[in-house]
């Protein structure tokens, strides 16, 4: 039997994912050139921003927050007799106080605030409103109507960093290209400045596939554009784009905005442009294997990307449902590899699963829109439209805003 140390212990209660080395110092330096007095890290977890903005700042005073009780304890054994001097742990949960009056923090006393807070969503309560109302956010929700985390911590940050100075976080994709949470980016970017988001290599920490982002926000805003820059997994960083408020509340991924750039500078249209219109289907996974219809699901997929169905001959009308019949291009919905799954219906008909999405095109565009989308190109613009870890999916609205 194997007894879970306590970083292991962390990593499964608090959902902890501590940054590498070079992460945290990805972000210090993200943050720029500053002279602060004062510094938090919250949900400091084992101390890696803190040890790299010490390394890069004199500060008179680091303030580190975490739930984990052995969080302090870890920080100041790394710490020299100096930085130790100016190092002060508070035990607290971000997400169930205001954090004012905490043992001397107060809302606008700190120059940075830095973080890496938990990838996780929480049910919503109403003890969170008053997080987010202070902080000028809306409390949006996910798909499943939790709550992230991060959004949380986003909130706090804002309230406890002083007028002019910085924060400096990493955050999950849900934050940064989520549907639902386009709310919260365009109250971000109205109130403050969103400077930079960078967007990291996947498996960027250890034991998760997670797409993660250092976000750098000045509390000076409002937005009027935002840099977006992205490094590779053999640390190269690709040119940058910078991208206008609209963009950024679409999107702030560097990934999804490059794969559209390219193909919109020589005129091509997107999919919604074009007329194409996409239903998704309708079948769960058992109700496939119930169904007395034929059915089609994304391990009915070709091998080839972009090659022809033949589905069963299918006479109509056909049961309730969403039917793909010769002419659809089907795309994959939800798979590690979506994009590998584009498919041409050459004959026949079936009805589709929930993890499959049918575009019905304009007559005669079908083999033009596939062979956009299995071109590198259209490649390209799938993987950075889809999001999430392990399974990815991509949403209809993402879809048709491809450009073929």
């Amino acid at each position: 039997m194997t007894i879970a140390g306590p970083r292991q212990h962390a990593r499964r209660t608090y959902s902890r994912f501590d940054s590498p080395g070079w992460l945290g110092q990805v972000l210090i330096d993200a943050i720029g050139d500053a002279s602060p007095s004062r510094v938090l890290d919250l949900g400091c977890g084992g101390g890696v921003l803190s040890l790299a903005a010490l390394s890069r700042w004199n500060v008179s005073e680091l303030v580190t927050v975490d739930i984990d009780a052995a969080a302090g304890d870890e920080i100041r054994r790394a710490l020299t007799p100096e930085q130790a001097a100016a190092h002060r742990h508070l035990r607290a949960d971000v997400m169930s106080c205001l954090l004012d009056g905490v043992n001397g923090l107060r809302s606008g006393s700190l120059d940075i605030v830095i973080s890496n807070p938990p990838y996780r969503t929480t049910r919503w309560t109403p003890a969170l409103a008053p997080i987010l109302e202070r902080a000028g956010l809306p409390a949006c929700t996910t798909v499943y109507g939790d709550v992230p985390v991060d959004m949380i911590f986003v909130a706090q940050a804002l309230h406890l960093v002083r007028a002019g100075g910085s924060l400096g976080l990493i955050l999950p994709d849900s934050i940064i290209s989520g549907a639902a949470l386009a709310p919260f980016r365009r109250a971000l970017l109205e109130k403050h400045r969103v400077a930079r988001v960078i967007q990291l290599p996947r498996r960027a920490f250890k034991g998760t596939d997670a797409q993660a982002y250092v976000v750098i926000i000045r509390r000076e805003g409002p937005s009027t554009s935002v840099q977006l820059d992205r490094i590779l997994a053999d640390g190269s960083w690709l040119e940058p784009v910078n991208v206008g408020v609209e963009q950024a509340t679409r999107r702030m991924d560097h990934g999804y905005h490059r794969a559209a750039r390219p193909e919109a500078e020589h005129g091509k249209r997107s999919l919604r442009e074009i007329g194409a219109v996409a239903a998704r289907g309708t079948l769960s996974s058992v109700e496939v294997l119930k169904s007395e219809d034929p059915t089609f699901h994304t391990t009915d997929f070709p091998m080839a990307t972009g090659a022809s169905v033949f589905l069963p001959p299918s006479a109509g009308p056909h049961a309730a449902g969403v039917w793909a019949v010769p002419g659809d291009v089907l795309v994959a919905r939800v798979d590690r590899r979506l994009e590998r799954k584009v498919a041409l219906v050459a004959e026949g008909g079936a009805r589709l699963s929930d993890c499959v999405i049918r575009l019905r095109c304009p007559l005669g565009v079908g083999d033009r829109v596939v062979r956009s989308l299995t071109s590198p190109d259209g490649q390209a613009q799938l993987r950075a439209a889809a999001r999430g870890t392990g399974a990815r999916h991509i949403s209809i609205s993402a879809l048709l805003d491809i450009v073929v």
